[in-house]
């Protein structure tokens, strides 16, 4: 639904009646009519904006060519208007937020209209943040041929774009420590049928001719059959902080924690494994492990909305159903350790032997620049300094206790590219493999 056309007067319409009025008081001290029929046109045009009723109507229409896409991907919009009547000049503006750009076109336009003559617009436009954007919200300014008398009016919002996290291609696999039973693409542990040769033995009675190794025999003198590991796929658990956020707008904390994340979720979904979602804060929010495109879907959805979620109670993940965390699971944390209570968390997990590595994006760096942003004068400054030197040595002790526990961290940035992310995760990937609480132990935890 769109709004009335609002009537309104431009600065001029006071301008006019100012002459106007001077020039009745002339004629009235000096009793001629001279200034009377000198101001006659601005009178006219007074009258005219004062009683003019009706603003001339134009109808938009509003095309999209995408329902979603990821950050910085491009996407089109089609305005066409077409007037019932004759428009002085039609201004037409799509608003947009702060962190979008127009790239082609413009979202402002400003052009005289005629009634039979319909007009069409194309821009194209960016968003460099992961939102969901109402689009559609025109707002029309028409202008009378005077420019005394102007129309506005502002429509309701026509689409929801959902901008989702940039996801990037990760090459490097990052295989996890614990496979599960169902079909993959990493070799298990264990002996089975597969493609993946595990070991070479001597041959028993029982063992079928098909596993005889003739060349392995042929060398050796006696027969040795070959022991396959077969392929099975792995849980994934992402496992993001939203406690606490820091950082410029479009770099902060949970910005890049959803693009690695969502780069992550996007690897490991396409080695047929099983990927799930927890968001650990005050409020507990969490996305079962699945495989699959609807899964990928599923989990987009999710980081797009993700958010700090204040609350000065800390959840227990000892609490959470195996079926959402698996003990066999392979747990990537993704956290600045803003909030000391994820940091319990993930001490606590490796504790419990689960294979956990963390993501650790730097905090004290995107706090230190928005900190001096807000504060120009030189004291501000210094104090800006000396608290973003606090924080980074309260984080910085923060991760090496978490190191000291044996946790594996993998440092990373905004800027970080998520295949370095990758390679350091894959480093650290055993790094818990053997620790002393089984995975049975866990899933009773």
């Amino acid at each position: 639904m769109s709004g009335a056309p609002v009537k309104r007067y431009s600065g001029r319409l006071t301008l006019y009646l100012v002459i106007t009025t001077c020039a009745v008081l002339a004629a009235v001290i000096i009793g001629r009519l001279e200034p009377l029929v000198a101001v006659a046109p601005f009178a006219a045009a007074i009258l005219s904006a004062l009683f003019t009723e009706g603003a001339p109507r134009a109808r938009a229409s509003y095309d999209v060519t995408q329902a979603s896409v990821h950050e910085d991907e491009p996407v089109d919009v089609h305005i066409e208007v077409r007037p019932d009547a004759d428009v002085g000049v039609l201004e037409l503006i799509d608003p947009l937020p702060s962190w979008a750009q127009v790239t082609n076109g413009t979202n402002r336009i400003v052009r005289p209209l005629y009634a039979g003559h319909g007009e069409r617009f194309h821009y194209r436009v960016q968003f460099h943040r992961r939102a969901r954007v109402d689009l559609g919200a025109l707002q029309h300014r028409w202008h009378d041929a005077s420019a005394l008398v102007r129309w506005e009016q502002t429509e309701e919002p026509r689409h929801v774009l959902t901008v989702r996290p940039r996801t990037t291609p990760i090459r490097h696999p990052v295989r996890p420590v614990r496979t599960q039973v169902y079909m993959g693409n990493y070799p298990a542990p264990t002996i089975g049928e597969g493609l993946e040769i595990a070991e070479l033995r001597p041959h028993v009675p029982g063992d079928r001719l098909r596993s005889i190794n003739w060349r392995a025999s042929l060398r050796m003198g006696t027969l040795h059959v070959n022991d396959y590991a077969p392929e099975r796929n792995a849980d994934v658990v992402l496992l993001l902080d939203t406690y606490a956020d820091a950082g410029p707008p479009g770099a902060r904390l949970l910005d890049t924690a959803t693009r690695i994340a969502a780069s992550l979720a996007d690897h490991f979904l396409a080695t047929r494994n099983r990927v799930g979602l927890i968001e650990l804060s005050g409020i507990l929010k969490w996305v079962i492990p699945a495989s699959g495109h609807r899964q990928r879907y599923r989990l987009l959805e999710n980081l797009t909305d993700v958010g700090v979620r204040r609350s000065y109670v800390g959840q227990d993940l000892r609490t959470i159903p195996n079926r959402i965390l698996p003990a066999r699971a392979f747990i990537i944390a993704i956290s600045g350790l803003i909030d000391a209570r994820f940091a319990f968390a993930a001490s606590d997990l490796h504790a419990r032997g689960f294979n956990l590595v963390l993501l650790a994006p730097g905090a004290a760096a995107p706090a230190e620049e928005a900190e001096r942003r807000h504060r120009r004068d030189a004291h501000g400054r210094l104090l800006s300094s000396a608290a973003a030197s606090l924080w980074r040595l309260e984080l910085d002790e923060r991760l090496h206790s978490l190191q000291h526990a044996g946790v594996p961290v993998v440092p990373c940035g905004a800027d970080t590219p998520p295949e370095l992310v990758a390679r350091g995760i894959d480093s650290l990937r055993r790094a818990t493999a053997g620790t002393v609480a089984v995975a049975g132990r866990a899933g009773a935890a």
